[in-house]
């Protein structure tokens, strides 16, 4: 039998909403249940191409970074840390910390790493490794290579697909400082094309990116030259 409910005049009904205890998945805040984090769940499960969880298709499991404590730091070892990661995806090379012989093999970056912030207030900010050299993870970032059932690049640019930026912000806990726990990355649902398709729409990103931040540059450019214009008009 289904029962029906009658809220209380007093409750504001865009404020309220009623699950049946057979809806509840693994936490039971109100929160994780909002309409709009089920419509948006629904939305990435209803598009052509078939469901994987990010479990399904990483190689190995996700290695979490480490942050230096002070006495381990002033080392060799650059680290890659949360504000080398811009919000565009790029990273910064610029001005890294340093730390002594703390990491393990595993937190060594290597090509085509994909890699998460899980903590703090850019939580859920996405990027992917490129360089060559030493560089080895810092704390509050997981990296993963994916398997042969899905591309490095694509789920690098399907994890900063909005939709799933929003799932992830649906699973962060922690009132004061936010977190997004590893096993909620791996649950995470990927959309995952035929491998050749993904490398398809992953070089049709990229492509795309590059031709953007070539126009950021030259945009940069244009600007420097017009104050260089004005600066020439007033002062000659």
């Amino acid at each position: 039998m289904t029962k029906t409910y009658t809220l209380s005049p007093s409750l504001n009904p865009d404020k309220v909403f009623i699950l049946q205890k057979s809806e509840l998945e693994k936490r039971l805040d109100p929160f994780f249940y909002q309409e709009k984090f089920t419509t948006n769940i629904s939305a990435i499960k209803s598009g052509k191409f078939p469901i994987k969880y990010l479990r399904e298709i990483i190689s190995g499991d996700l290695i979490k970074g480490s942050l230096p404590k002070q006495e381990e730091k002033e080392g060799e070892n650059s680290v890659i840390q949360i504000n080398c990661i811009n919000p565009d995806g790029t990273i910064s090379l610029y001005d890294l910390l340093k730390a002594k012989d703390i990491f393990n093999i595993q937190q060594k970056l290597v090509k085509g790493d994909v890699l998460v912030v899980i903590t703090g207030a850019t939580i859920g900010k996405i990027s992917q490794w490129k360089y060559d050299g030493d560089y080895f993870l810092g704390g509050d970032i997981v990296k993963f290579q994916t398997n042969n059932l899905a591309d490095n690049t694509f789920i690098f640019h399907v994890l900063r697909w909005i939709l799933l930026q929003i799932e992830m912000k649906r699973n962060i806990t922690g009132a004061t400082n936010g977190h997004l726990s590893p096993e909620d990355i791996k649950c995470l649902p990927i959309p995952t094309p035929p491998l050749s398709k993904q490398k398809e729409i992953a070089d049709h990103i990229t492509a795309i990116r590059q031709q953007a931040q070539q126009l950021k540059e030259k945009t940069k450019e244009l600007l420097a030259m017009a104050s260089l214009e004005i600066e020439n008009i007033i002062l000659n």
